[in-house]
Formats: C-alpha cells, structure tokens, sequence
C-alpha cells in the first residue's frame, strides 16, 4: 500500500495538530499515509497536482481534451479548457461544475487518496478508533467537492454512519449508510461489502434475522468473486463469520442458542498470514463462545489473547471488546480491573454503543 497519500494530492489545507496516526505494514488494511490526516482536499490541490504531473496547466488542459475525445463536446482550443480548469481550481470545496465532472471522470484520483478514502470508511481501521467527535468533524469535512462528487463518496458517507452508529444516533446512521449505499456501485465491490455488513448489523439489531441473513448471503458471494484484495477479503471474512455468529449466540426470543455452530464459524476463520484485526475477532468470538458453554479457563485464554491481537493492531474498540470480555470471565478484583479499563477506553473514544455494552457487564461486587 502506497505510504504517501500527499503525492497526487497537491498540498492539503494542513495537518490535524495533535492527531497522530502512523501507518505501518501490515497487512490489517490499516493507515496509508502519513502521521497526521490531511485536513481536507480542494479543487485547488486535486487540479494542481494534475497540472504537475503533467508538466503544466497547458499540458494537462491538451491531455484533458485527448481523454475526452469524442465522447463530450469540450472545446478543441488548448487554452479555452486551460481557463476552465484554473476556474475549477479556485472552486474550493464548492460544485465542480461542468469540468469538475471531466477531471473527476477522465483522470480520477491517484491511488493514495482512493486508499485514504477508503481507510476513512471501513469500521476495522484505526481511522475509527478516533475520538467521535474528532472522527465525524472530519469526515464532514471530506464530504464536499471535488470528494463528494466522485466515484468514492460512498465511503465518506459509510463512514459518517458508522460514527452515528457508535454514538447511538441511528436515524442519522441510517441517513447516511442510505446515501452510501445508492453511491456503493460507483465505488466498488468492498464499498459495496462495507455497507451491506453495516445494513445487516442495523437489520439484526431490530431483530430483522430474514433480512440480515439475505445481506450475509449476498456478501458470501461477493466475497467468494476473488475480485478483493487479500487484506480485504480477509478482514470482511471475519467480519461476515462475526455477524453471522451472532444470530446463534443471540438467536430471537424463544429461540435457544447455538453456541456449537457459532464456534465452528468463528474456528473457520483463517489465522495466517497474520492480520491483527482478524486475529482478534478469532479469539474473542471462540472466548464469549467457550464462556457460554461453561468451559471458562478456555474462555480466559481466549480473551486475553484477543486483547493482545488488538494491542499488537494498535486497535482501541478492540481492545475495549477483548478487555470486556475478560470481565465476564474472569472473578473478583481481576473481573472489576478489566471492566474500569474498558469503561475509560470507551469514554475516552466517545463511543456510547460501545461505552453502554461494557456498562451492562459490570462484575457485582463481593458482599
């Protein structure tokens, strides 16, 4: 994965002061860039890196009119177009207009943006362990031209729902994830998984199991195209295997669980090569799985080696999970630690979905 999601951006409008987030390599589909976010991208930065890559605003207007060919009736004259296209560039985050339509069709984004995009929209990065508020300010602010006009919006928009999602505001979730889907299309396959496993989670959470069940079916398939690459496949795999369990562990009122069948979906999930992210939700589904079924030293283990999975990613809410699930399983003093040190993590990523569910696991204290 590209490290530098400057090059093909032109400037940016600045870094986020005091956001640190470093990338590494591994293969957990995690930060492609820099150590701090760009704040936003304007028409200004988009063209102006186009007119230097190809060497000049002349160059790139006569490159403009070659790639359009036929197909648009743009002006033949190389200095007509040149205007327009200075026109565009002092657009800012304003609607491109006529020739925002052209650059955005005919040349697109580089790669580094499309990955940094990308990043901003999937739920297992570590773009979504931000702070809530700092997380959501920030894909607003990505959500205007020439971004919000493109073929990668969605993934702004599935982004924006999973951060409604996680501070329990679900009609503006489904707004958004809405909107992402109409946009998926345009976007590409893993858009397209991203918000169907969100759509499903939103369907069995209303305790939709038909409807959810009719998404997974979709994702298998999707996902079996071999059309993904690895890291995604991999990482969208668990996610599927995760929701899917979850029907069996937490079936509908009146149903009994089905703790057997829910491990064997987690056991499925491919361990090597490593990937944090997957690791971690390996271990932490075979953990709550193992503590229903009353084998608890198998549980212990299981969780504690999630919270380490998640620490090796560099994952936070995971780590929050894994550390709420060692509360369940574990007694006493240990029990109560592990609780305290989720319920921080969780206030300090302003995640209520997230803070409400440790909430509900407090160990009772010893009379």
């Amino acid at each position: 994965m590209d490290r530098d999601h400057g090059r093909g951006a032109g400037r940016t409008d600045g870094p986020v002061k005091g956001r640190p987030m470093a990338g590494d390599d591994d293969a957990d589909a995690d930060a492609p860039g820099d150590a701090l976010l760009p704040v936003a991208l304007t028409w200004a930065e988009y063209i102006g890196r186009w007119a230097t890559d190809c060497g000049g605003w002349m160059q790139l207007a006569g490159a403009l009119i070659d790639r359009v060919g036929d197909a648009v009736a743009i002006s033949q004259d190389a200095q007509t177009v040149e205007r327009g296209l200075r026109r565009l560039a002092r657009r800012g985050h304003k609607p491109g207009g006529q020739y925002g339509r052209w650059m955005l069709r005919y040349f697109g984004f580089t790669s580094p943006i499309e990955e940094l995009v990308k990043w901003m929209g999937q739920y297992h990065t570590r773009f979504a362990d931000l702070p809530w508020g700092f997380r959501l300010e920030h894909l607003m602010l990505w959500n205007r031209p020439p971004i919000a006009e493109s073929r990668f919006a969605s993934w702004i928009q599935v982004g924006i729902a999973h951060a409604h999602l996680g501070h329990a505001d679900l009609a503006a979730c489904k707004h958004a994830l809405a909107q992402a889907e109409r946009q998926a299309p345009k976007a590409g396959l893993a858009a397209e998984i991203e918000c169907a496993l969100l759509r499903g989670r939103i369907e069995t959470d209303a305790g939709d199991h038909v409807a959810a069940d009719r998404h997974y079916r979709s994702i298998i398939v999707q996902l079996d195209s071999g059309r993904l690459p690895h890291a995604d496949e991999r990482a969208y795999r668990a996610r599927l295997q995760d929701q899917r369990a979850h029907h069996l562990t937490r079936p509908l009122e009146g149903e009994p669980p089905r703790l057997v069948e829910a491990r064997a979906l987690y056991a499925a999930i491919e361990e090597e090569p490593y990937i944090p992210f997957v690791a971690f939700r390996k271990a932490v589904g075979l953990a709550y799985c193992a503590w229903q079924l009353g084998e608890v030293d198998a549980a212990i283990e299981l969780a504690t080696r999630a919270a380490e999975h998640a620490g090796d990613g560099g994952l936070l809410r995971m780590r929050v999970m894994a550390l709420n699930m060692l509360s369940r399983v574990l007694t006493g003093d240990a029990a109560r630690s592990a609780n305290q040190r989720a319920s921080r993590m969780a206030v300090l990523l302003e995640d209520e979905d997230l803070a409400n569910r440790v909430a509900q696991c407090v160990p009772p204290r010893a009379s």
